[in-house]
Order: C-alpha cells, then sequence, then structure tokens
C-alpha cells in the first residue's frame, strides 16, 4: 500500500489496487483507463479534476507564470487584467491574465503572463493550459506553465529574466540557468517540476553544482563568498584578538555577495568545521579569543565550584561566594564567550570537558538503543533536575533529539559545547 495525497483538497488516503486495462500495474502513459480502488476517502470527497500525488509534490497554485500564445483568429487584442476561463486537465478554474512585458497581445502573438485562478490549480511546469474568454464563448489561446514560485516584483528584469530562461523540455539546462542567477531551493524546485530529490540530485550533479542545506549554487559563487568571509572574520581577528567573532549581521555588513549566498557560504564553512559558532558569533576554526583580566579572574573564582558533573546552581555559588547575584550573573555571562563554561541553562554552568564526559555517557547510553531520563541519572548520578538540564542541553544543541519519554544521539559531541 502508497499513502498518497488527493492534491485538490490535502486528503490523505491509500491506494489499494490499481488496475489498468484489467490487470494491476503502474500507470504507463497518459490515456491509459485506470480504476483505483482508495482507501480513506469518501465518493463526496473525490471531485473531478483531483490528482493523486505523492506528498511532497502536492502543490495547488493560485497564481503561476507562463507564455500565453493568442490564437490568430481570437478577434481582439489580450489586454491586461483580462478575465478568463482557465483548464488544465480536467480542472477549471476562473482567473486574470496578469501581463508582465506588455500591455495587450495581439491575435498571434505571444508574452510572458501570470495567471491569477479563484482555484489552486495542480499545475507543474511544462504542464499545458487552455484559455477561454469570459463567456467562453471562443478559445482564446494558451501555453506552458514556466514557473510557480511567490511573486515579489512581478515586472522586474530579474523575475522576466528568470521566467526566459526556463526551458520545461529542458529541466537540466533550465536548473544551471537558474542557478547561475540565484541559489536554487532543491526542495521547491522538485516540487514544482513534479520531481523527486533523488532526481533533482542527479539534475545537480550532473551540472556540477554545489549543494548547501536545501539550496544549490555554482561552485564559483560559493567560493568566492566563501573566501570574503574568512577574510572578513581574519581581519577581526587582527584587530582584535579579545573578540570572540562576528554576529551574523556584523557579516552581513561587509558581504559583496547576495544575502542568501553569503548565509549559504556561512553554512558551508561551518559545516565543513572551517569556521565555528559560538553563542551567537562566528569566528575562524584556529582563532580563540584573547581572555581580558577581569574575565580570568572570575573563572579562577568559580573554577573549583564549576569543576563537577553536578555543579551547584548560580544562587548557590552567590551565596558560597559572598557576592551578589545579579553581579556574579553578569560576570559568568562572559566566560562561554572564551571557551571556559557553557552555560546549559538560566541558572548553571558546566566546564566544557564536564558536559563532554556526560556527552560520552549519552552516546554510550543510546548505542544500545533510546534512552530515558532515569537511564541517564543512573548512569551519571547526577540529580534529575540538573539532569533534566543537560538533556535539555543537549537537545537544543542537536547532540540528542527528544521523542516522547525516550532520547537518541543525533548528532556530534562537539555541539554541546
Amino acid at each position: 500500500d502508497e499513502r498518497l495525497l488527493l492534491a485538490t483538497s490535502g486528503k490523505q488516503v491509500r491506494v489499494r489496487d490499481l488496475h489498468v486495462q484489467g490487470v494491476a500495474a503502474h500507470i504507463a502513459a497518459a490515456g491509459d483507463r485506470a480504476a483505483v480502488n482508495l482507501a480513506g476517502a469518501d465518493v463526496a470527497e473525490v471531485r473531478r479534476g483531483d490528482w493523486l500525488v505523492a506528498p511532497d509534490t502536492r502543490g495547488p497554485a493560485a497564481r503561476f507564470a507562463m507564455r500565453v500564445q493568442v490564437l490568430a483568429d481570437f478577434p481582439r487584442p489580450v489586454r491586461h487584467n483580462a478575465p478568463v476561463h482557465v483548464y488544465h486537465a480536467t480542472s477549471h478554474s476562473q482567473g486574470r491574465v496578469l501581463l508582465i512585458d506588455s500591455g495587450a497581445v495581439r491575435p498571434g502573438g505571444t508574452a510572458l503572463a501570470d495567471l491569477r485562478c479563484e482555484t489552486p490549480l495542480h499545475v507543474k511546469v511544462g504542464d499545458r493550459v487552455v484559455l477561454r474568454d469570459q463567456d467562453r464563448q471562443r478559445t482564446l489561446g494558451g501555453g506552458q506553465v514556466l514557473d510557480l514560485a511567490p511573486v515579489t516584483r512581478r515586472r522586474s528584469p530579474a523575475r522576466r529574466t528568470r521566467l526566459v530562461a526556463v526551458r520545461p523540455a529542458e529541466p537540466q539546462e533550465t536548473l544551471t540557468a537558474l542557478a547561475a542567477q540565484a541559489p536554487i531551493s532543491t526542495s521547491a524546485f522538485g516540487q514544482h517540476w513534479n520531481l523527486t530529490a533523488t532526481q533533482v540530485a542527479a539534475l545537480a550533479t550532473a551540472v556540477g553544482l554545489r549543494t548547501v542545506g536545501d539550496h544549490l549554487l555554482p561552485p564559483a559563487q560559493l567560493d568566492r563568498a566563501s573566501e570574503r568571509l574568512r577574510q572578513t572574520l581574519a581581519e577581526h581577528h587582527r584587530r582584535q584578538p579579545a573578540s570572540a567573532g562576528l554576529a551574523a549581521a556584523e557579516l552581513d555588513s561587509h558581504a559583496t555577495a547576495s544575502g542568501t549566498i553569503q548565509q549559504l557560504a556561512l553554512q558551508a564553512l561551518v559545516d565543513a568545521g572551517a569556521v565555528r559558532l559560538e553563542n551567537g558569533r562566528y569566528a575562524l576554526a584556529a582563532h580563540r579569543a584573547a581572555v581580558p583580566d577581569e574575565v580570568r579572574r572570575t573563572f579562577a573564582e568559580v573554577r573549583t565550584l564549576l569543576d563537577s558533573n553536578q555543579p551547584p546552581s548560580l544562587g548557590d555559588m552567590a551565596k558560597r561566594l559572598q557576592r551578589p547575584f545579579g553581579a556574579l550573573d553578569a560576570a559568568l555571562r562572559a566566560l562561554p564567550a572564551y571557551g571556559l563554561a557553557v552555560r546549559v541553562s538560566p541558572t548553571r554552568y558546566y566546564l566544557p570537558e564536564r558536559l563532554a564526559a556526560l556527552a560520552d555517557a549519552a552516546t554510550r547510553l543510546a548505542a544500545t538503543g533510546p534512552f530515558t531520563v532515569r537511564q541517564f541519572r543512573d548512569a551519571t548520578s547526577v540529580g534529575r533536575n540538573i539532569v533534566i538540564e543537560v538533556l535539555e542541553h543537549f537537545d537544543g544543541k542537536g547532540f540528542t533529539r527528544r521523542q516522547g519519554d525516550t532520547r537518541t544521539v543525533v548528532g556530534e559531541k562537539a555541539l554541546v559545547a
């Protein structure tokens, strides 16, 4: 059995049997007669125009771009915002033609346009759409779908360049052309072109694009942005050796690439271990901030107290050291920036090596399967309340993942600090 969706409504159904011309098989080509037995949908929920689709490809669109071709025998020009009837396969919607690069299209002419439909249609790039006039007396024309991306500046030169680059019959060439203009979301490209993640990955490999997260971009673009980031961080470390690094907004102020390329380059550097992210600041992996004297004095004062698998809370430390709570809190907040301590909760700090030992204990437990808070407590001899703080810190860092009452290790130990 395979779980699918009714594309129009999003209703989840299960295909029980699929018969083509009386023989169980997959539909091999358009036009085959097929009987499909569905579980999970009433007859009243299935309408003419519905599609059965994999969940990842579902994306009904109320607005999409296409190149409209007006029939030569249509009696009048088609003007911007003209009302039309839109037909896609067996689906129908009323809509408007929003011209992108002209004020009117004469009979026999073509133009780029957005179609704004009253009813979302399950269109994909390359699908053919037929248009009829408002009274449905004549066929106006039609064309192929070019783009389903959300529209910001409808008539901008960048968008027109994007639409002109689309070749519905040539996804590989289109992918190359679009990636040269801006990073491409792999999930959106797959959904819009009705391609699986594996198919998109194969196309990207064939044309030599780099993958960062959910995006594809040319290696040259990524390399240029990455080198610029390295230079910016190196210069900052040289000028301010005591600084822990730069925040993302500060890096953006030095960027020469677009915001998206800058973010992807930064993500790629972090993933590769060339740059580290600590407490919201980015630094070259080899950089160690020079620790100011006042931070050294604070750390020397609390180090013995923190050197434990169960360090005291901030309040207990303030009492032992006979220091005001607020002043000690402010002083300790500087320690994580220099790698001297890790703040696992608003009131508790750990030495990095002590926290790493607890991460090792979690890894050993996870080797035999998901583990509970109680199992982690027994394995570490740490009190339950502190165990919960530590595990929630691990969850937040992406080292562990909570599923109900159990956790599994899903990341590297280096993440916990």
